[in-house]
């Protein structure tokens, strides 16, 4: 992914408010779906969109914060800054170190940790590159077969652990009707 620095992005979506909407991404489309704990305005769930260079490629994270109350949406409220800061970064694995070494330095005091996970979907070779914090796989539905597989590798450390952390991104082909969840 490193021939694609020199594309700008531009945020679609993202936040950590309740959220119920559908997007329409170069060669894909998505349902978003957030509804913070007991009802806040604001919590531990981050959802950011963005497409970058021509409308090639689109950028998803999803991150989870620990913990519930208003703690959780100030720390949340850093995983999204950080997203922000690094809108333009295409390497999913610098993407996480950055956020995660930005967590740890801002951090509200109290103990947060957030599993989270990147991707870059590019639409011109159907490849998606993602990486994960720790967070849940995601799971593959194969049109092709109609069966669900989960992208299951080293997890790595949540954002907010450890100060210096490496992340590793993988690379997927994917078919034309295949989901993502």
């Amino acid at each position: 992914m490193s021939r694609r620095r020199d594309f700008s992005c531009a945020e679609v979506v993202g936040g950590i408010e309740a959220t119920e909407l559908s997007v329409r991404l170069p060669g894909a489309r998505g349902e978003i779906w957030a509804q913070p704990y007991g009802g806040a305005p604001a919590g531990g769930d981050v959802h950011y969109v963005a497409t970058c260079g021509v409308s090639q490629l689109s950028k998803v994270v999803l991150a989870d914060v620990s913990g519930h109350g208003a703690a959780v949406a100030d720390a949340a409220r850093i995983i999204h800054a950080a997203l922000v800061d690094n809108l333009n970064e295409h390497d999913n694995g610098r993407l996480l170190s950055s956020i995660n070494r930005a967590f740890v330095s801002r951090s509200p005091g109290a103990f947060h940790f957030t599993t989270m996970v990147a991707s870059i979907y590019d639409s011109a070779n159907r490849t998606l590159v993602y990486a994960y914090a720790g967070h849940p796989p995601l799971l593959l539905g194969r049109r092709s077969t109609g069966r669900f597989e989960s992208l299951d590798y080293d997890h790595g450390v949540p954002i907010g652990v450890v100060d210096d952390v490496l992340y590793e991104q993988r690379h997927l082909a994917l078919e034309v009707g295949d989901v993502l969840v």
